[in-house]
């Protein structure tokens, strides 16, 4: 294809040829006529195949000449939208097919060295090859070209699960670039103010904390509501940090959306006068009051309602955790049963998909014919029945990671009766009589797979016990769960000692929208901050060898390796909020056998590098910068913690023993670090408790409804 000889209508006609063919092989090669779920066409691939063959500096142009010519075309044609017969899963309009084509040819690419490709393969092992190179986008595009790239891309209607604005996000302004930036927002007020923005992209631009500061006028929220679903939180964020008129107002179209679903006179009465009759993503009068009161529910804190996990979400944790089990060995079966129970809970149709990745990728059949005996539609969520499940004895010892105290009692006591959570309260009342201040390690998680995320248990360390609350439990009154908040973040007399706790608080906040204790809470320290204030004072001491010597043992003579894998494995383990597939295109996908010769060398000597390590003395005050607890636990206590589970299923029911294991210990190793940094305080002879008073409340905005009720 010479790009000189065809303008953008020719290539655009060759690109809907090529690619009914391609996506009818593709779908029936599948042979999943029979499910919903039928895999995911390479729009990478086919976009090489259009655009290699095109001269670089003329690709660029092309790219909008085809969106230019995409209407006109449609119209010739009247055809707007491509589908293989049977698979309604393979409907796309032919703008989304030419936005997915570019955001897949402008990501960057992951690739394998052709020198190291050469690994010989056997009956019981795939060909790996060893190494991975980053290859960038072939096409670098101008500033005025992803102005008007984002303009087009703005009114093309995307599926509820597309994370295509994420990828146009970074493809658009690649590095960051402050006036690319600019026009990217005035692309979205502008294509917003003229009623031509489509759903995704609003929804997505009110939940970005930067861009969704360009929407000037409240009344946005009920432009992105005649268009499709909003949740509390986006509601709630999109009204943050605005003055009061503004809130105020946000408040008003709340009132006016809740007028209009009272008839569909009022609903078309109340439709606002930018958004055309015709848009694409308009949604009719039922669905409008539907989605209306699930918002208001959802914004007076009565609603409980929760999304199916997105495919793409589930696709990438069964990637991920499955390669810990089967390649890394870093999780167990009973944490990858865990997951594909709740998957399949949610997601029936994923069964398929589910069986044939156990089989073929991970090459573990009994597994597969496991899951193929299961009945998805009779599986609750999180009452999971885990035959793999390991127990856990009162006086396990872990040599490898941190353990409990040995005035700690065990097992942690697991708070889901009224009767259990006014005893603890009572508990805290009393300590804090007795010792005028108390200190608690606190701790919460929450399930990456319930949409949208709340905290389902909170965890509570006292010097002797640790308590686990239940915070789903039905046999707790919602009052009790209020009165027990306000005891403990309303009372600047019970300390809490947490890990950047804010996000914490936040999903809190969505269990318990209206509990104003969580709107304000009181001190609440920090102890990766404290750690790191403390090491830097220490630095600064004549003497700081034989500080550290006598109380941080554990940072004398270390070194740490700046490569990645100098991490423990406990701080490699992947946060449930990164759960998403890298943006990074993976040219090759097989993964590494366990019974390959390369995994088998590597699990007789795990400790092989064959890179260069950078050192670094473990002494310098930088060491803490965007390092998480475990990391602080290795160098201030000795071990790491076992990270193992934190990306399990967390509102499961009842909760496995590893998992019940590692949410007290979270919460208990916050006092451990706690008496090590009031060590240092005694040395350095400051008292701690100005320390504690000269941090101030970790306060927010009171919900939108709580201020101004309808």
């Amino acid at each position: 294809m010479e790009s000189s000889e065809m303008n953008g209508l020719d290539v655009l006609h060759q690109i809907i040829t090529i690619y009914e063919q391609d996506s009818f092989q593709f779908y029936t090669r599948c042979d999943r006529v029979n499910t919903k779920f039928s895999g995911r066409f390479n729009f990478a691939f086919f976009a090489r195949k259009i655009f290699d063959p095109i001269a670089t500096d003329k690709v660029g142009q092309l790219y909008l000449d085809l969106f230019e010519n995409s209407e006109p075309y449609m119209h010739q044609t009247k055809k707007s939208y491509l589908m293989v017969q049977g698979f309604p899963i393979s409907k796309i309009s032919i703008p989304e097919l030419l936005m997915n084509m570019i955001l897949a040819y402008q990501l960057p690419r992951q690739t394998h060295d052709s020198e190291s490709s050469t690994t010989t393969t056997t009956s019981n092992s795939r060909r790996r090859p060893s190494h991975k190179k980053t290859t960038m986008p072939r096409v670098t595009l101008t500033r005025q070209q992803s102005k008007i790239l984002v303009e087009h891309m703005l009114k093309i209607p995307l599926g509820p699960e597309s994370n295509l604005w994420k990828q146009v996000k970074y493809v658009l302004n690649p590095g960051g670039n402050h006036q690319t930036h600019s026009d990217i927002m005035e692309g979205v007020r502008k294509s917003a103010e003229d009623g031509m923005i489509s759903y995704a992209a609003l929804v997505f631009f009110m939940r970005d904390e930067k861009i969704r500061q360009v929407f000037k006028n409240p009344a946005t929220i009920l432009h992105a509501l005649y268009l499709g679903p909003l949740d509390a939180t986006t509601v709630e964020g999109f009204a943050s940090n605005r003055s009061d008129a503004f809130r105020q107002e946000c408040q008003n179209c709340l009132r006016i959306a809740l007028a209009a679903c009272y008839s569909k006179e009022m609903f078309s009465n109340h439709l606002p006068v930018h958004i055309q009759p015709g848009h694409r993503d308009l949604v009719p009068f039922h669905i409008f009051q539907q989605n209306v009161h699930n918002l208001k529910a959802a914004l007076v804190g009565t609603s409980s309602n929760y999304y199916p996990i997105p495919v793409s979400w589930a696709m990438a944790a069964l990637k991920k955790f499955g390669h810990k089990r089967y390649v890394e060995n870093t999780w167990n079966d009973e944490q990858l049963y865990d997951l594909i129970w709740t998957i399949l809970a949610q997601r029936p149709h994923m069964k398929k998909h589910i069986c044939e990745t156990l089989d073929n990728k991970f090459q573990d059949r009994q597994a597969a014919a496991f899951w193929r005996r299961m009945q998805p539609q009779q599986m609750s969520k999180t009452h999971i029945r885990n035959y793999r499940e390991n127990e856990v004895s009162s006086t396990f010892q872990s040599e490898t990671y941190l353990n409990f105290l040995p005035e700690m009692s065990w097992p942690p006591n697991f708070v889901t009766l009224d009767t259990d959570i006014h005893q603890l309260i009572r508990t805290l009342k009393k300590r804090v009589q007795k010792y005028g201040r108390i200190t608690v390690g606190v701790d919460a998680e929450w399930s990456a797979y319930t949409f949208p995320s709340k905290a389902t248990i909170l965890q509570i360390g006292l010097r002797d016990t640790v308590y686990v609350l239940d915070l789903d439990s039905r046999n707790i009154a919602h009052d009790s769960y209020a009165e027990f908040m306000q005891t403990l973040f309303d009372d600047p007399n019970i300390v809490k000692v947490g890990f950047n706790f804010g996000e914490d608080l936040h999903q809190l906040r969505g269990k318990f929208r209206l509990c104003k204790s969580l709107y304000n809470a009181k001190k609440v320290i920090c102890i990766g901050k404290m750690v790191s204030k403390l090491v830097d004072d220490v630095e600064m001491l004549d003497n700081a060898a034989e500080v550290k010597k006598e109380i941080l043992p554990f940072l004398i003579e270390e070194k740490v390796d700046l490569d990645d894998s100098s991490l423990s494995a406990a701080d490699r383990s992947m946060d449930s909020s990164k759960l998403e597939e890298s943006m990074l295109i993976d040219e090759n996908e097989p993964e590494m056998s366990p019974n390959s010769p390369a995994a088998q060398a590597q699990s007789q000597n795990p400790t092989t590098d064959r890179r260069p390590k950078k050192i670094l003395p473990i002494t310098k005050p930088s060491i803490f910068v965007n390092k998480g607890l475990s990391f602080i636990c290795e160098k201030i206590l000795g071990k790491p913690l076992d990270k193992t589970e934190q990306c399990s299923v967390w509102d499961r029911r009842p909760l496995r023993n590893l998992q019940l294991r590692y949410a007290a210990l979270d919460a208990h190793c916050m006092l451990m670090l706690y008496d090590k940094c009031e060590q240092l305080f005694a040395h350095l002879k400051i008292d701690i408790n100005q320390y504690i008073d000269s941090q101030s409340a970790i306060k927010v905005s009171l919900p939108l409804l709580t201020e101004y009720p309808l």
